[in-house]
């Protein structure tokens, strides 16, 4: 197995990269994708820029990535859009505000807990896996049927069409992984992941809700301001550059996991070409079906826990999960619009072009995953071009519909600008393959 060293980038790199990632990752989350799909976009992202500050190059790469996407989705099962209609109401302010910050905080919980998992994957025999998936779900179960479903605590609009909310119920879902995972021994990395997830998601929902409360009450023009995208622009960066500090810190004790993980098992020869094509399309259209068919309100914390354990032990399958399955999502968001909203197309023929469009996908990734020594970077490069892409065709589509000022696409180029930016200054740093010290192959 291939090994390689930590690599020596700055703490400003390693808190900034992950914070401007996850800003965009989430702005691309909230215009071509919403739900727990969408938010795969963000946690997918984040995850890869996190596999290369990390310099890890090894075969459990894709399986953090699917960690990431799924882990950071968890959260994407909340409501919160009467919530912010609280927060911009002067009389329901305070309490409007801080349901955002608890939902923010209990999705950098839930979502940090699972990446540091993820980052070291000690506890990973399947027995184990198995209970503490189990134990997610039985938890968010009981903290929904408690909390959430009675609305004994509740932050949403309780006299106009009163949403059913969740957040108690992840939150209690990521208190048993914690107890269940990152204890006895306990889990350090975890524990800091899962605590500063917390805390920045917290400050970034929180503050951006009161930034759009802020705006909402402003006299400026909302055309040209958009507030809610600012909102998701500092919920991702204040998330990000949390992880990024809890990845900082952990630095040291993440390398000696580097290659640590379960996923390299003779069995999974069999997923190679057609049939890993097969396997693909079946998990992808599976997962796409459950959650917009199966209807109870935790439905993709059940299919979360079903993908992080595939994504544990059949590495071929994680990469997609991490891709695959989060680009054909918003591919199959603007199908949707193009087929439905618009009616520029048969509907058919739309979601049949996400197909082959995610086909495409498909393969471009089928080729990264064999040359490991790359496979981050280019699966990053893979997953933000493949989003700003259809950012850029949906701005155009919308702006050809009904015309207007596409204020929040500027944003979009700045915010890819930046990351680009930091990108080449990561692509500059690290030591060529021959000079790479530690290398072993």
């Amino acid at each position: 197995m291939r090994t390689y060293t930590l690599q020596s980038h700055p703490g400003w790199m390693f808190v900034l990269f992950p914070g401007v990632v996850m800003s965009l990752g989430w702005a691309f989350r909230g215009f071509i994708g919403g739900g727990p799909l969408g938010a795969m976009i963000p946690g997918a992202l984040v995850a890869l820029a996190l596999l290369w500050l990390l310099g890890r190059r090894d075969a459990g790469c894709g399986m953090v990535a699917a960690f990431g996407a799924v882990g950071i989705g968890f959260g994407g099962q909340m409501t919160y859009g009467q919530t912010v209609g609280l927060a911009s109401d002067w009389n329901t302010m305070g309490w409007g505000l801080l349901g955002l910050t608890v939902k923010g905080a209990v999705w950098g919980l839930l979502g940090g807990a699972v990446l540091g998992l993820a980052l070291t994957p000690s506890r990973a025999r399947p027995s184990r896996m198995l209970a503490g998936l189990a134990a997610m779900v039985l938890a968010t179960w009981a903290g929904w049927a408690t909390v959430n479903s009675p609305k004994w605590i509740y932050f949403s609009n309780p006299l106009d069409r009163p949403r059913e909310e969740v957040w108690a119920g992840l939150l209690l879902g990521a208190v048993a992984l914690l107890l269940w995972f990152a204890t006895r021994p306990r889990n350090r990395a975890v524990w800091r992941f899962a605590g500063y997830g917390c805390i920045g998601g917290g400050l970034g929902f929180g503050l951006g809700g009161a930034l759009l409360a802020m705006g909402r009450n402003s006299t400026l023009d909302p055309q040209f301001w958009p507030w809610w995208k600012g909102m998701e622009y500092t919920f991702g960066l204040l998330f990000g550059l949390a992880i990024g500090l809890a990845a900082w810190q952990e630095r040291h004790a993440l390398r000696a996991h580097n290659g640590s993980h379960v996923s390299e098992r003779a069995y999974q020869q069999a997923f190679r070409g057609w049939w890993l094509l097969a396997w693909v399309l079946l998990l992808t259209a599976g997962a796409i079906s459950f959650e917009y068919f199966v209807s109870f309100r935790f439905n993709y914390t059940v299919l979360g826990a079903i993908l992080l354990f595939v994504a544990l032990y059949v590495n071929a399958l994680a990469w997609h999960i991490a891709v695959t399955l989060t680009s054909f999502a918003f591919l199959l968001d603007l199908a949707e619009g193009v087929g439905g909203d618009w009616k520029l197309a048969p509907l058919w023929l739309a979601v049949l072009g996400a197909a082959l469009l995610t086909a495409l996908l498909w393969r471009e990734l089928e080729s990264l995953r064999a040359q490991p020594a790359a496979a981050p970077q280019r699966a990053f490069y893979l997953l933000l071009w493949a989003s700003f892409a259809v950012t850029s065709v949906k701005t155009l589509l919308q702006v050809w519909v009904r015309p207007h000022v596409p204020v929040e696409y500027a944003m979009f180029v700045v915010a890819m600008a930046g990351t680009h930016w930091l990108a080449g200054r990561l692509e500059a740093s690290q030591p060529t393959r021959a000079g790479e010290a530690g290398y072993t192959g």
